[in-house]
């Protein structure tokens, strides 16, 4: 599960790049999406866990090194390619959506 919170923290910041938006709200923004990814069903979630543990192996075959790891500019190339296939969409646009709705949320309190 480290593993997991780790490079969903990446995604999030990596969908967060262009939001001018604080780090605590970043890591408050993780927060919101790890939890939300746990509490849906395990139907939904095992593949969405696995689809994220799956990324940091595509990266380590791509790039030798893990998502979570690479550079700001490598990981945002890497997620921009990987999210035009179908099964990496969905979870970019759960995560985006997740992302950007608890990040708002925070920055109107």
């Amino acid at each position: 599960m480290l593993l997991f919170k780790k490079t969903l923290s990446a995604i999030v910041s990596v969908e967060l790049l262009g939001v001018s938006i604080a780090q605590p709200s970043c890591n408050l923004s993780a927060a919101y999406c790890y939890k939300s990814i746990m509490l849906t069903p395990w139907f939904y979630r095992y593949p969405l866990s696995s689809m994220v543990v799956f990324l940091n192996i595509i990266a380590l075959v791509l790039k030798r090194n893990m998502f979570y790891n690479l550079s700001e500019n490598d990981r945002s190339n890497l997620w921009w390619k990987i999210s035009k296939y179908p099964v990496f969409a969905s979870l970019s646009k759960l995560v985006r959506s997740l992302t950007l709705l608890s990040a708002y949320s925070v920055h109107n309190e």
